[in-house]
């Protein structure tokens, strides 16, 4: 759910950017029809949407971050079960006469099935 809201107001910022980048060139295109006044007063209004975004902005962040903050803790908190696990886990013995693969098995089978006189 996370995930869907990040990538939909991801989505809807970037319409709005897109809509403000467009009106701001359609401004440039027609400046020379624009007084200094209308000039500096849709300056104030583009400010202001930035300003808006800023805070929606800076949630997404605070929200992006305690999500990569959680997944590092569970990365951590496997590694030290692994690690766990590792040590809890008998070691094999250097010298030990155990086979190793099923070839090994089947001669150590033979070897004690023969009957010695």
């Amino acid at each position: 759910m996370g995930l869907f809201l990040s990538k939909h107001l991801e989505f809807k910022l970037f319409t709005i950017y897109l809509s403000k980048h467009k009106y701001l060139k359609v401004m440039q295109n027609q400046q020379e029809m624009f007084t200094p006044e209308q000039i500096e007063e849709k300056k104030a209004e583009l400010m202001e949407f930035y300003k808006e975004q800023i805070e929606v902005l800076q949630l997404q962040k605070d929200y992006e971050t305690l999500a990569t903050e959680i997944e590092e803790l569970r990365a951590r908190r496997l590694m030290a079960q692994m690690r766990q696990a590792q040590i809890m886990a008998p070691r094999p013995e250097e010298g030990d006469d155990a086979p190793e693969t099923p070839e090994e098995t089947e001669e150590i089978k033979k070897r004690i099935l023969r009957k010695e006189k």
